[in-house]
């Protein structure tokens, strides 16, 4: 009698892990799906090409504590597909409630960069780091009347570095 109820209950409880893994993997399932759509979600994409140089681009949230941010930033890649070195000049203009704060007045700087052949650079988040290769969105702390609308490339030409 005593062999029947270990037997009866290895049984329920094997059933009972069996169905708690069921549970278990389609949770891992779902888990690994919204990884991989805010993998996506967070891409480069293309937004100009020229003389074998493109720029991307991608929305990125840029949260370092140790800075006190916690903003969204538009971050720029320009890759050189070139087997020379090449000279990249831009500017980027940047959108706030429809209207854009870089297009006169206040002008930023055309930025230059030269980029060794079949290289990259990138924007990255910090405070200090790559500025020109990055584009304010907003603070998720402290909202602001100022909404970004888009931001737009007012100067982009790429020659062979010298």
């Amino acid at each position: 009698n005593y062999t029947l109820r270990l037997t009866e209950r290895s049984s329920v409880s094997f059933a009972q892990l069996f169905g708690d893994m069921r549970i278990l993997l389609s949770l891992i399932g779902i888990g690994l799906s919204l990884c991989v759509m805010a993998q996506e979600e967070n891409k480069w994409e293309l937004i100009n090409s020229e003389n074998g140089v493109n720029i991307y681009s991608k929305l990125t949230p840029c949260v370092i504590p140790s800075e006190g941010t916690n903003d969204d930033y538009y971050l720029f890649k320009i890759e050189n597909t070139n087997k020379f070195p090449s000279l990249v000049e831009w500017k980027i203009d940047a959108w706030y409630n429809g209207k854009c704060y870089s297009c006169s007045g206040n002008e930023d700087p055309i930025h230059q960069f030269e980029i060794p052949a079949n290289q990259n650079i990138e924007g990255v988040c910090g405070m200090y780091k790559t500025k020109s290769l990055k584009v304010y969105v907003k603070n998720n702390q402290f909202p602001s009347k100022a909404k970004f609308s888009k931001f737009t490339i007012s100067t982009f030409s790429v020659k062979p570095a010298l």
